[in-house]
Parts: C-alpha cells; sequence; structure tokens
C-alpha cells in the first residue's frame, strides 16, 4: 500500500526540502509539501470498506492537480480512473458514471455518482454492468497493487536525478507516474512546457529551468529542434538526453536532433499510455548516426507476438504484440495474461522488437490518440458528404497527418466553406484532416470494402503533391 508520508518523507530527502520541483509556465511551482498538502486536501470522500477498492475517476487540467489527486486515490488502496479534463464538466460526469466509478475528482470540483465502484480485492476485475463493459472498449484503469511495480519500473529509467523538459503535460495515471513522480524520487525536478505554444518560448522556459533532458512526441521535437537551430549553441538548454514517444524517432528527425544538441543521448521509448507506459526503449549509439528502432523491454515485463489464431509467433514472423507483468494498467485481463497492446511487431532473435504499426485504427496526433474510423463518421455526417474515408501519413519527422477521401455532388469550392465550419465543432483540433480530397469514388477491394492500401498511397501522393496546403482544405482530384 502506498502511505503519502512516506512517499512525501522520500521526496523532501531527495528534493532538498522545499525545492521547487515541478515547474510551469503559468502559475507558482509546485514543491513538495505544496504537492502533498493538496493531495491530502483531494483525499475523495466515501472510504472504501476494507478489501473492497473503489475506482475513482480523476480529471485536474493542471498535472500537480491531477497527481495529487490520483496520490490520494493510491492512498486509500483505491484505483484510478483517468479521464480527458478538456471536456465539460456534465460529459465528464457522464462518463465517469457509465464507467462505474464512485466518484469523480476534478477541477470543476469532487461529485459522488451513483455507482458504488467497486472493483475486486486485486484490482483485476471491475464490477460494471455488462452493458457499461460493451459500451466502453478501451476501459483501463490503475489499481494500487500495479503502482509499486510501475514506480520501480519508472525509477529504473531515472537512475540520476535530471531536470526532465516535458512537454506533454501527463495527466493520465501512467505517465504521471513515469514521467512526473519518477524523475522527482531520483532527486530531479520536471519542467512542464506543454502550455507554451511557440517553440522559442518552450526553449526559454527549458533554458530557464536548467533542462538537461527531454521527452516529447515527434512533432514538438521537430519544432524545438528547428527553433534551436536558429539560435547560437550557447543559448539553447543543454540537454543530455533526448525521449521520443509515440513513434519511434526517424533517421531525419534524430539527425536534426544531433545537430541541434549534439551531446544527448537518443532515445526512443515505447509504452501504451493507458496500458503500460515505459514499456520498452530503444537508445541509439552515443556519437551515432543511425536512429534507434529495436526495442528492448522493461526488467519486470514479458513481451511476444502471437498470430490472428492467437498462437505464438517464432522470431522474424510479424503479428500482434502483447505484454504481460508487474505495473500494469488493468484493461481487458485475459486467461493467459497477456495483454494486447493494439500495435503489430515482429520479435528478433535476441528478445527485442520491432513496430510494424496498429492492428486497429488508432494513430497518436501530436501527442493525442486518434481514431480515424471516428473521424470518418463524423465527416460522413458532414454537409455535402455522400461518403468518406481516412487514411494517416507519417512524415519523415515521425509526424502522423490525415488525409480525407470523399465523394460529393457539391463543388469542392462550397464544400471547403461548409465541411471547415463543419470540422472545427465535431472534430478536436488533433483529428482534423490535413487534406480533403475529392473523388469521384472511393477505392473498394473485392469485397466492397475500401482498399486502405490503395487509400495509403492516395494519401502519400496528395500530401507530397501540396506539402503546404492548409489544414481541412478541400481540393478536388
Amino acid at each position: 500500500m502506498i502511505t503519502l508520508a512516506a512517499l512525501e518523507a522520500d521526496l523532501l530527502e531527495v528534493s532538498g526540502g522545499g525545492a521547487e520541483v515541478l515547474l510551469r509556465p503559468r502559475g507558482a511551482p509546485w514543491t513538495i509539501p505544496a504537492l502533498f498538502q493538496r493531495a491530502r486536501a483531494l483525499a475523495p470522500p466515501m472510504p472504501a470498506t476494507p478489501g473492497r477498492p473503489v475506482l475513482r475517476a480523476v480529471a485536474h487540467a493542471d498535472a500537480g492537480d491531477q497527481l495529487a489527486a490520483t496520490l490520494a486515490v493510491w492512498q486509500g488502496s483505491d484505483a484510478v480512473l483517468p479521464l480527458d479534463a478538456t471536456l465539460p464538466v456534465d460529459q465528464l460526469v457522464a462518463r465517469a458514471t457509465a464507467l462505474g466509478a464512485a466518484t469523480l475528482m476534478g477541477t470543476a470540483g469532487t461529485f459522488v455518482l451513483p455507482s458504488d465502484g467497486h472493483v475486486d480485492a486485486t484490482g483485476h476485475a471491475l464490477a460494471l454492468p455488462r452493458a457499461a463493459r460493451q459500451a466502453d472498449t478501451s476501459l483501463v484503469w490503475y489499481p494500487t497493487t500495479a503502482v509499486t511495480a510501475l514506480l520501480a519500473r519508472a525509477r529504473a529509467a531515472h537512475p540520476a536525478p535530471l531536470r526532465l523538459g516535458v512537454v506533454r503535460p501527463p495527466r493520465s495515471a501512467g505517465p504521471l507516474v513515469f514521467d512526473v513522480l519518477a524523475p522527482l524520487l531520483a532527486g530531479g525536478a520536471v519542467i512542464l512546457v506543454g502550455e507554451l505554444a511557440w517553440p522559442s518560448a518552450q526553449l526559454d522556459l527549458l533554458g530557464a529551468g536548467g533542462a538537461d533532458a527531454l521527452v516529447a512526441y515527434p512533432e514538438a521535437l521537430h519544432a524545438i529542434a528547428t527553433a534551436a537551430l536558429d539560435r547560437t549553441a550557447a543559448d539553447r538548454p543543454e540537454l543530455r538526453r533526448i525521449t521520443c514517444t509515440d513513434a519511434p524517432l526517424t533517421a531525419a528527425l534524430a539527425a536534426l536532433l544531433r545537430g541541434a544538441f549534439p551531446e544527448a543521448v537518443l532515445q526512443s521509448r515505447y509504452g501504451v499510455a493507458s496500458l503500460a507506459p515505459g514499456l520498452a526503449t530503444a537508445e541509439a549509439d552515443p556519437g551515432g548516426e543511425g536512429c534507434p528502432t529495436a526495442f528492448s523491454p522493461a526488467v519486470g515485463l514479458d513481451v511476444h507476438v502471437f498470430d490472428d489464431d492467437g498462437r505464438p509467433c517464432p522470431p522474424g514472423c510479424a503479428g500482434a504484440l502483447c505484454v504481460r507483468g508487474d505495473g500494469l494498467a488493468v484493461a481487458a485481463p485475459t486467461a493467459s495474461g497477456w495483454q494486447p497492446t493494439g500495435d503489430r511487431g515482429v520479435l528478433d532473435p535476441d528478445g527485442r522488437f520491432r513496430l510494424l504499426g496498429r492492428t486497429d485504427d488508432q494513430v497518436q496526433i501530436a501527442g493525442v490518440a486518434v481514431h480515424t474510423e471516428r473521424v470518418a463518421a463524423q465527416l460522413r455526417r458532414g454537409p455535402g458528404v455522400d461518403q468518406a474515408e481516412v487514411s494517416p501519413v507519417r512524415d519523415a519527422w515521425g509526424a502522423v497527418r490525415l488525409v480525407a477521401f470523399v465523394t460529393s455532388s457539391v463543388s469542392p469550392a462550397a464544400l471547403n466553406a461548409e465541411l471547415g465550419r463543419y470540422a472545427r465543432g465535431a472534430l478536436d483540433p488533433a483529428e482534423r484532416p490535413a487534406r480533403v480530397v475529392v473523388v469521384q469514388e472511393l477505392p473498394r477491394d473485392a469485397l466492397g470494402r475500401p482498399d486502405r492500401a490503395a487509400l495509403a498511397t492516395l494519401a502519400a501522393r496528395a500530401l507530397a503533391a501540396d506539402p503546404g496546403h492548409g489544414a481541412g482544405a478541400v481540393k478536388a482530384d
């Protein structure tokens, strides 16, 4: 069981007491005493019955508040269900209620919900109505039983004190432990730069905070490195380690980062934020010219590849990537204990693995998980749209952009105006296509299904032909 008192004592010892350890561009920095004072203030109502943990949703916009609320839940041996704090309050309450949480602790306050939210003593089964389980197949939560192993894995990734710059403020439970709590326990500090829109401002905050490490997704790394190259070496942060998340480093991005920060060790970190953050890492050779592509699983975790029939694949054969071990969130437990990650991969003979893409329609765009089928479904409801499909394209820097293909009887000029207004209201910023291409008919395979390979080829061709075209703009092809 995690006790706030013991954890606070450890952090006070390594941080130098009241030192500022969680820096942010807006608002006062967090100190360890302030963080734990906030955790005690956020202690949830309705304490759990001993041996019957309760599921509690947390949704704070501020990373410090989210960490404090998470600690408060774990203090009571309860399970954490992280939700997106940017959603309206009524949607948060409805979602937390539908998922069976007993309480919702968020920026707008604490809400007691109708469900008792009980999970079993190990945290491996959620007492949800069958309909609710079927309504949300991505349901995950972090039981207290997983936290100790998760924290040990995270601390192993931060063996020395670092002043870690984090571009995406981590609000879900796993990344909060990995990118905030573990660096603090190593005696370091965390600099949250994600609220700053301009890369030059992010560089300024990294420099002012004395950052010597950086963790970010490909789009942010590209922007920061490009901005850094416009400065003299003396005006850039002296980064010793740069970690790329959400996608493996590409050769082009690795070369750009080496030009901007020649002393930094480059690594890719693979993980499923809602299941197993920090599942594996791939590190480039210091001073080398290549980029890391083969991932080594973290200690305490097993990774294997399975075929479509659920049989283990030998090294060299592609299949669905699965993980088991300690420190995982609970999603849909299987009898074998293996949890699917949603990715495809191939094992090397030395036990490392390489990523080959997803088994579903999910992609990561600017640190946000986007489902292309949801985007396509929303576009099909748009004005003037008869049919729609969406295909993702990854560029040389590792960033993903969406290209939408639609059939329509409306002129491209009229469709551009109407669909642009509709998309701004119906889609989140990360979901909005970079290009919308009007076609006479959508490519389909022999069974009448969308031809994904043909769409991918057309999408890459569309972006290559006009890479600077405005987001969401419509062109007839």
